[in-house]
């Protein structure tokens, strides 16, 4: 790879120190061509020599008789005595800048004397002009590259030359570490980790580390963003505390979930939590494409070898499952890294690392093993979503208003899709109903419908819901109540408030609701259904929420009727983790007849929720359309506050006011009513 400007901005004046590096080379490079003191020499090392010889204070008599037999073409042999060579070698006084930056890298990272010398080498024939000329005259070509031979780097540096393979191979460690680019057919040239550290104008060590850890990122959120999940952040905080306390090696976090549920703003959170820095592995600055799977495990593998000289640091390496599944053959049939070296890093790593994936399953058990806590990330309630709203809000300079922040808290999206929807509102100038729509649109994509929006404008009251049981007692005695093991099942027609009171329940608990419907568990994949089961009773779990079962006919329907095994399957899963659950939770039903006969026992509540009676037909009539209610409806055995809802919308949108014109609608409402198909809710004011 050709370079039109070969020395960019490596900040080296060409002083004393440089030019006894130079000769140093030069009379290395000597001594391995001979052969019992002859051998071949290019005309253009002669040529090379003879330009040089005076500025580098060179004086090799038989090299100097050689030059009057040079023909210009072909090799010349020449003999060379050891003593002309070993009394030209330099004393090297003062380092100049170009080698304080080198020494503080292999001090950091331990290298080897030899390893120093061969990265030096790299650097200055690959960067400098007056190395790049002399490579150039032994190679006829190179010096005007960015890569060098690696057997040229060997013989400057007077190593043998069977050394190469061991010295740059992806096993040794200034490739493991980053510090050099393997460009294949032996040619090899710096890292942009080492290039970058190179051309800072300073040797302050504060400012080389920096370069070589990356630069600290600020979390957005905080830890009481993270309430749903406490237990795990305060097991996650104590693990890294205690690592890095005792200097422990082979600390590895997985943290695994959906896209935005705030796995990597944790992550950085915790350097806060543990007065630690955090550096996100393989996002050090480059000035070339961005980092490959090869550029993030030499970071890491840098952070190991840095170890205790970097001080309280936790590494952080994110779309993990980039990293962690590049091993064995990949898809386009190369050989990918080894198993047994990926172990070892993860195993024999001397700083915390967390591991952030998106993708859990496609990471090998074999690694998963070697893992000492794995965390799973769930979207939070909406109380800390709100609280998430609200502040994304204030440093967009969007202004919500209550309802507005609520909404978009009930959106049922990720947090960061929600600080997305924020910001385009913020761009667009567009409100809150900009920010609402564009959360909306995510959820469409990610989840594959759009939210269920029911809600009516009609306040759940408990006056105007009718149960076979009082419902006032029973909300009264939860609240009192000492245990969480809480169930209960809703059945009867719909728009009778069964959702409603489920959710008046939890806001009387203090607890966030977890609704599923029967689409949002239901897959047409075998097994995949009773792993959303599951999930859901842990998710809720986790988050200490209600956990609300929506029109659950399906999840709990008679087994005697089922005509396939998963359907009995999916039922078993549902009754099981029913019986385990520790917190509250419904499920309700417009088919009561249609559940299971082992499902009543299951629930230690139960309600059947009836239509309106006369009296309330009149108090919500009353109070929703501001009039007298005419006779004839409060005489309806059918009508519910669903039917009220919809006429209310219908009202409105009609500009209809008489009463019994409303009436009418009401009754002709009750009568379509279908048996399911429409779902209907209402809010809490």
């Amino acid at each position: 790879m050709s370079r039109a400007d070969p020395f960019p901005s490596i900040d080296m004046h060409f002083g004393a120190f440089e030019q006894a590096v130079l000769k140093t080379y030069f009379l290395n490079y000597l001594r391995a061509s001979m052969t019992r003191g002859r051998g071949p020499l290019k005309q253009s090392v002669l040529q090379w020599y003879a330009q040089n010889k005076s500025s580098l204070e060179l004086e090799i008599p038989s090299l100097s008789r050689s030059l009057s037999d040079a023909s210009g073409y072909g090799d010349l042999v020449v003999a060379l005595r050891s003593v002309e060579l070993d009394m030209q070698f330099p004393r090297l006084h003062a380092p100049s800048a170009l080698q304080t930056r080198i020494d503080w890298i292999a001090h950091a990272l331990r290298l080897k004397e030899f390893e120093k010398k061969a990265l030096g080498a790299v650097c200055r024939l690959t960067q400098l002009p007056p190395f790049m000329s002399f490579a150039t005259a032994l190679t006829e070509g190179y010096g005007d590259r960015d890569e060098v031979q690696a057997t040229l780097v060997l013989m400057a540096i007077g190593q043998r030359k069977m050394a190469a393979h061991r010295l740059f191979s992806r096993n040794g460690r200034l490739s493991q570490l980053g510090l050099i680019d393997d460009r294949g057919g032996e040619d090899v040239a710096p890292s942009e980790l080492v290039l970058s550290i190179l051309r800072e104008r300073t040797v302050n060590a504060d400012r080389l580390m920096t370069r070589l850890l990356g630069e600290q990122r600020q979390p957005k959120l905080g830890v009481a963003d993270f309430g749903h999940m406490a237990s795990h952040v305060e097991d996650v905080t104590a693990i890294l505390n205690g690592s890095l306390a005792q200097r422990a090696t082979g600390v590895n976090i997985l943290f695994y979930g959906a896209p935005g549920a705030g796995k990597t703003e944790l992550a950085a959170m915790l350097g806060m939590a543990c007065n630690a820095r955090v550096v996100f592995v393989g996002e050090i600055a480059r000035d070339k494409e961005e980092p490959g799977r090869s550029d993030r495990m030499a970071h890491l593998s840098l952070l190991s070898a840095l170890g205790e000289r970097i001080g309280r640091v936790i590494a952080v390496v994110d779309e993990a499952e980039d990293v962690l599944g590049g091993v064995g053959l990949l898809s386009d049939g190369r050989r990918g890294s080894s198993k047994v070296y990926l172990h070892r890093l993860i195993e024999n790593c001397a700083i915390p690392t967390v591991w952030i994936t998106n993708k859990a399953e496609e990471i090998d058990e074999a690694v998963i093993r070697r893992m000492i806590r794995v965390v799973e990330f769930r979207k939070p309630g909406a109380a800390i979503t709100a609280r998430i709203v609200r502040q994304q809000a204030n440093d967009q300079g969007l202004q919500l208003d209550v309802d507005a922040v609520a909404r978009l808290a009930r959106s049922s999206v990720a947090p960061a899709i929600v600080s997305s929807s924020i910001r385009a509102a913020s761009l667009g100038q567009g409100g809150a109903e900009m920010a609402i729509s564009a959360a909306r649109s995510f959820r469409k994509l990610i989840v594959g419908s759009e939210e269920a929006s029911g809600a009516s404008d009609i306040a759940f009251d408990l006056a105007w819901a009718t149960a076979n049981i009082d419902l006032t007692a029973l909300a009264d005695k939860v609240v009192r109540c000492r245990t969480t093991r809480l169930s209960f099942l809703f059945t009867g027609l719909p728009g009778t408030g069964k959702t409603a009171f489920a959710h008046y329940l939890a806001h009387l608990l203090r607890m966030d609701v977890l609704e599923k419907r029967t689409s949002d568990l239901v897959s047409k994949y075998v097994g995949e259904t009773e792993s959303r089961i599951a999930a859901a009773f842990a998710e809720a779990r986790d988050g200490n929420y209600f956990l609300l079962f929506d029109e659950a006919d399906s999840l709990l329907s008679d087994r005697a009727q089922a005509s396939h095994s998963w359907e009995v399957s999916q039922v078993n899963e549902m009754l099981t983790w029913m019986e385990r659950h520790p917190l509250p939770f419904a499920a309700t039903s417009n088919m009561e007849a249609r559940l299971d006969a082992a499902v009543n026992r299951r629930f230690l509540f139960k309600a059947r929720f009836e239509a309106l009676r006369r009296h309330q037909i009149d108090l919500v009539f009353r109070r929703q359309f501001g009039c007298e209610t005419p006779i004839f409806l409060m005489e309806n055995k059918q009508l519910t506050l669903g039917d009220f809802a919809v006429v209310k919308r219908q009202a409105e949108v009609m500009d209809i006011n008489d009463a019994n014109e409303l009436a009418c609608m009401l009754e002709q409402e009750a009568g379509l009513r279908p048996n399911a198909g429409r779902r209907i809710g209402f809010k809490i004011h």
